[in-house]
């Protein structure tokens, strides 16, 4: 056999290829060296999930049932499927973060494009800076910040302090146990007035007392 390091690298990755490690069991096939293929690789880490710090620069799509309890970074995109991911540390993403699934965890920090249509159920804080769209349930145990555009189409619980300073858009029940305060509220005297400065209908601004209002027409 030659030198590990004399053999040619390939750059393109199948489930068939092999690798070559010591079996790690107990009994008579410890120590001996066998060819674990890619693809069991693969389904070992999804059922077992990854316990330490990961870092995702790829563009990674994940159809299975995922559970992370470790620190992970999202600098591209990240694709979940069908299937769930869960993670009990912080989940932090500056790239697009698209899920069908359920996502939950820890802490949430959205920086880069989010498209969520399944739920999010975050027992810490989550804070989205990026543009992003949830279509599913949004619970938070944590406080909610939101600093860029948001659109929610479902039911968002937040049991914290909810904060948002981005043009969001609620289409169904916010409730908050803890305070709302919202940011950079257009001051208008009317609904005409605030029409005319581009607040949409239904959409919230303050008159010259601090009043917030909802314009209606």
């Amino acid at each position: 056999m030659a030198i590990i390091n004399t053999y040619a690298s390939d750059a393109t990755i199948h489930g068939e290829d092999k690798l070559i490690g010591s079996d790690g069991t107990t009994g008579a096939d410890a120590g001996k060296t066998k060819n674990y293929p890619v693809d069991s690789l693969a389904a070992w880490i999804a059922q077992n999930g990854m316990s330490g710090t990961t870092n995702l620069s790829g563009t990674t799509t994940i159809s299975g049932s995922t559970t992370i309890s470790g620190a992970t970074t999202l600098d591209a995109v990240l694709t979940i499927g069908s299937g769930s991911i869960a993670g009990s540390g912080t989940i932090a993403t500056s790239g697009t973060l698209g899920t069908t699934g359920t996502l939950s965890g820890g802490n949430l920090t959205v920086s880069g494009t989010s498209e969520l249509t399944g739920n999010v159920d975050m027992s810490g804080a989550l804070d989205v800076a990026g543009a992003s769209t949830f279509t599913g349930n949004v619970t938070a145990s944590g406080d909610v910040t939101v600093t860029g555009d948001v659109n929610v189409t479902t039911d968002l619980d937040v049991d914290g302090t909810a904060t948002v300073e981005g043009a969001s858009t609620f289409n169904s029940n916010v409730t908050a146990t803890r305070e709302l305060v919202l940011t950079n509220l257009q001051e208008h005297n009317d609904d005409t007035a605030a029409a005319g400065g581009g607040v949409p209908m239904y959409g919230l601004y303050r008159d010259s007392d601090g009043v917030v209002k909802q314009r209606i027409s």
